[in-house]
């Protein structure tokens, strides 16, 4: 029962962390592309309301294996 739950928790964390790391992937003509928007109380210190930058891919699996490995996903899960 320990080995089926702790299959399930890896499951669900993995799914999580994949969920996140898409909202931030946008794809734009061919190319997919990293956004993060700047929290409002950061903005004075940005000069614009966010951060775009090309992953330089244009598939969507090695898109999501870039940004996971320089954005680290932080949940009540882990």
């Amino acid at each position: 029962m320990d080995v089926l739950y702790g299959v399930f928790s890896f499951v669900v964390n993995f799914c999580y962390k994949v969920w996140y790391i898409m909202q931030y992937i946008q794809l734009r003509k061919t190319t997919y592309h990293f956004r993060y928007k700047i929290p409002l109380r950061f903005r004075a210190y940005h000069p614009c309301g966010e951060i775009r930058r090309s992953l330089k891919t244009d598939c969507y699996s090695v898109a999501v294996a870039l940004v996971a490995a320089k954005f680290p996903v932080r949940s009540s899960r882990d």
